[in-house]
């Protein structure tokens, strides 16, 4: 650009659609524009904003949506239009407050905006993602029984209850012993004719033990462990904290994509509430969360805290074995209309949990571990459910 270079150039006067052709000169830090009828002396620094067109660059005087605001558009090269914006930057630097701030950001190369955008928003995304941490403690513990009374009804008409007296006693001793004093829920241990070994837990305080897990187990200290291993997940209140994450989600999704696609993904999710898949899929960090709890318990009460390391060996196994059997006769079988017996299926991997419990458990070489019930007690409970 040369000294008193003029360029040509229209101007919207924001009165009329028809803009006034003329020319302008630049002296820094006025806009000279002269046409056949009228000058205009225009300050850089008053020019609201800056954009680029074709063949030139546009300065726009104030933003209004509800008046239109006089435009002065001069046709120059790229070189003279990036020299145009730098100058207009300047002005707006100096101008102070939010004007300075937005110049300094529009000055910023592109990459480094994109690295900040990318932090702030990491931190923003972290941070809401902690809080939806502390939200449970927020709900009533009413709202737990609610949710798990609700889905124990819709289950209720698809479950094949065993009704063994010697196992319902066995389970109501055990509850009597590893259910903490304090607690606020009304536990009830319920056994379903299913052979997967299995068993899951409602928010309510109702647990559910497939027979097959009974059936298939070692001996008491495996179900003993599985059983303080889903009381763990009640009293962690895990399931208002999955429904806490799902809709907490659901919502930063609403606020990012606005209405429309963000309701009916809510709706959506309002509609899984009651389903098995929200409720009893635990993430992981829960998962290990209630095998140490449950470790904690049978520690507390002198039981050993072998059991649950031990029916994960054999689950281990177990796994193994089903990834070779045949899809088609999986689908063969008897399922309820929600699957339960593959609910568990997004629990850590059985190889990671042993290695997590083996860090944990204790030396139980001499010390003497309390029981339930005899052996001749647990071996008829063990077959009192056997389809």
């Amino acid at each position: 650009m040369t000294l008193d270079q003029s360029y040509s150039a229209r101007y919207f006067n924001g009165a009329s659609a028809v803009p006034e052709l003329g020319t302008v000169r630049f002296q820094n830090p006025i806009l000279s524009f002269v046409s056949n009828q009228y000058t205009y002396t225009l300050a850089l620094q008053n020019f609201e904003s800056f954009s680029r067109i074709p063949k030139g660059v546009r300065f726009t005087l104030f933003r209004d949506e509800h008046k239109e605001s006089p435009v002065l558009e001069i046709f120059c090269d790229v070189n003279d239009g990036k020299f145009f914006e730098r100058e207009w930057i300047q002005t707006q630097k100096s101008a102070g407050g939010w004007k300075s701030l937005t110049a300094r950001i529009r000055e910023t190369n592109i990459f480094v905006l994109a690295t900040i955008a990318i932090c702030i928003s990491t931190g923003i995304g972290f941070a809401y993602t902690k809080s939806l941490e502390y939200v449970p403690y927020l709900i009533p513990k009413d709202v737990d029984h609610s949710l798990g009374e609700k889905f124990q009804q819709e289950i209720a008409s698809q479950l094949k209850v065993c009704e063994a007296k010697e196992a319902n006693r066995f389970f109501e001793l055990a509850l009597k012993e590893f259910v903490p004093k304090n607690s606020a829920y009304k536990y009830k241990v319920s056994i379903i004719r299913r052979d997967e070994p299995n068993a899951f837990a409602l928010s309510n305080g109702q647990i559910y033990f497939f027979s097959g897990l009974i059936g298939e187990a070692k001996n008491q200290a495996e179900v003993i462990g599985v059983l303080s291993h889903e009381i763990a997940h009640i009293e962690k209140r895990h399931h208002i904290r999955n429904l806490t994450k799902a809709l907490g989600t659901t919502f930063a999704v609403s606020i990012l994509i606005g209405p429309g696609l963000a309701d009916y993904q809510i709706a959506e999710t309002l509609t899984e509430i009651g389903s098995a898949a929200l409720l009893l899929k635990y993430s992981r960090d829960f998962e290990r969360e209630a095998d140490r709890t449950s470790i904690e318990f049978l520690k507390n009460k002198n039981f050993t805290t072998k059991g649950l390391l031990t029916f994960f060996e054999r689950m281990m196994v177990l796994e193994a074995e089903e990834e070779e059997t045949d899809s088609e006769t999986e689908k063969s079988k008897d399922h309820l209309n929600i699957d339960i017996a593959k609910l568990l299926s997004t629990h850590p991997a059985t190889k990671d949990r042993i290695d997590d419990l083996k860090k944990i458990i204790p030396d139980e070489t001499k010390a003497v571990k309390k029981e339930i019930v005899s052996k001749a007690e647990w071996e008829k409970i063990r077959t009192s459910c056997r389809n």
